[in-house]
């Protein structure tokens, strides 16, 4: 008989996430995070090296686009709960993010729609819960309630109005009063693509994330953008209609995605906390994943699921070194030169390349899936592909900007900060990947391109 891999990877870490939020052992917590973590991530590898139906529970299967959404999901929470400050890795936060973990591994593998439905709605659980338990800005926690609120519903009502859909089977349906519809509703996909835009914080949804990044440390908060959630939910459920809804020739996220990812980027010049241009790097980066989704060459899809990895990978090191950096020196302010280099050089190391990455310099993951893109684009959409050349530019100059004022200037008094051995592997496995997929893409282009036709396949 097989082995379960994707049941264990899915259940795995939301049983030890409720023992732990349960527990007092906070000596412990770490280490059996870790464990978990360790123990989902080589689950998930062999559930995307298997792919197909899981042997236990039927609910959940793995295709080309899911093995390699599963690894980085499991892959970014080990990095977390290895690079966690002790102050902030108590059990509670761990159990959160260890059942953050679990949702959005169902989310990703799950074959039904009405439980995407139910996992869309449980993803935001974790991070309510953060707010209005810990020390955060109620008012923010109000909005955040407000937007995950107005996402939820709009994403639950929408699968509703949208009657039977093309990829589910007929009696997966029944539990719906609009299983009689002929055809696709308008209503239901305008509806699945508001909250699609309202997760993913693209014009003019865009407030609530910069919000939360400032008063959520910015290591658990990648768990609402970087896993993209909002783009995976938009190829299994709007994508395979737009077109029967729509029209061929209709470009509806595209256009406005790029426009979000500019307005980002333009914010990003301006901000003068280090945190907050994380959050706004995130928006203008996640913008640009569903450009390529859109796109209707082949190239594009790759480029945007490539862009969908590679920008994953690099906003997981540019995070964490921002984590670090802020749990020993602070929140940064951008106005001044911190000079903290001579003090900690391996945060400056893997702040520079990942934030390169992100803008598709040369050698890094983020070229090839910035280089495919640009062509989609172009292509696709050619009086607005300019500010995709104007996205790159602006936040190029933010990241290098933010660089030299934490790291340079006149060196800060002490000696050099020392990170322990589990802060060294978080800083040192994303930096790797970043280097070694950008030096040999090949990979991760073969799988991009082959979750692309899956895509494709969806669509007609």
């Amino acid at each position: 008989m097989s082995v379960p891999w994707l049941t264990l990877a899915v259940l795995l870490p939301g049983l030890a996430g409720v023992l732990l939020l349960r527990s007092s052992l906070a000596a412990r917590a770490r280490v059996v995070a870790v464990v978990v973590c360790s123990a989902v991530l080589f689950a998930a590898v062999a559930a995307a090296r298997a792919q197909g139906t899981d042997p236990w529970l039927p609910l959940l299967a793995v295709d080309a686009l899911s093995a390699l959404l599963l690894p980085f999901v499991a892959l970014l929470c080990a990095m977390l709960v290895l690079a966690a400050p002790r102050a902030w890795a108590s059990p509670g936060a761990l159990g959160r993010l260890l059942i953050n973990e679990s949702i959005l591994m169902a989310a990703f593998a799950v074959s039904d729609l009405r439980w995407l439905g139910v996992l869309w709605i449980a993803s935001y659980g974790p991070v309510v819960h953060a707010l209005y338990t810990d020390d955060a800005d109620r008012r923010v926690a109000r909005v955040f309630l407000l937007y995950s609120g107005a996402s939820s519903a709009a994403f639950t009502t929408g699968l509703l109005l949208m009657g039977p859909h093309p990829l589910a089977d007929s009696a997966s349906w029944s539990f719906f009063v609009w299983q009689d519809l002929a055809q696709p509703s308008v209503a239901g996909v305008a509806l699945v693509l508001t909250a699609v835009l309202l997760r993913k914080a693209s014009l003019p949804f865009h407030s609530w994330l910069p919000a939360v990044f400032d008063v959520r440390p910015t290591g658990p908060v990648l768990l609402l953008i970087a896993p993209m959630l909002g783009a995976y939910s938009l190829v299994r459920v709007a994508l395979p209609m737009m077109r029967s809804v729509l029209g061929e020739h209709v470009f509806v996220l595209g256009p406005l995605s790029l426009l979000t990812a500019a307005y980002a980027a333009g914010l990003g010049l301006v901000q003068q906390d280090l945190r907050r241009l994380c959050a706004w790097l995130a928006v203008s980066q996640s913008a640009l994943v569903l450009v390529g989704l859109e796109c209707a060459q082949g190239d594009g899809l790759t480029g945007g699921v490539v862009v969908w990895l590679s920008a994953g990978l690099s906003l997981t090191g540019l995070g964490i070194a921002a984590w670090l950096i802020e749990s020993r020196h602070g929140r940064l302010s951008l106005e001044r030169h911190h000079g903290l280099y001579r003090r900690s050089p391996l945060l400056a190391l893997v702040f520079l390349l990942c934030g390169l990455s992100l803008v598709g310099f040369p050698g890094m993951v983020g070229f090839v899936g910035g280089d495919l893109l640009l062509r989609a684009v172009l292509e696709s959409f050619p009086l607005a592909g300019v500010l995709l050349f104007v996205t790159t530019a602006a936040n190029g100059f933010s990241i290098l900007r933010a660089f030299f004022r934490v790291f340079y200037g006149a060196p800060q008094a002490g000696g050099v900060v020392d990170l322990v051995p589990r802060e060294r592997v978080a800083l040192l496995v994303p930096l790797v990947l970043v280097l070694w997929q950008g030096l040999h893409p090949a990979p991760l282009v073969n799988a991009g391109a082959e979750a692309a036709r899956v895509i494709l396949l969806r669509t007609r």
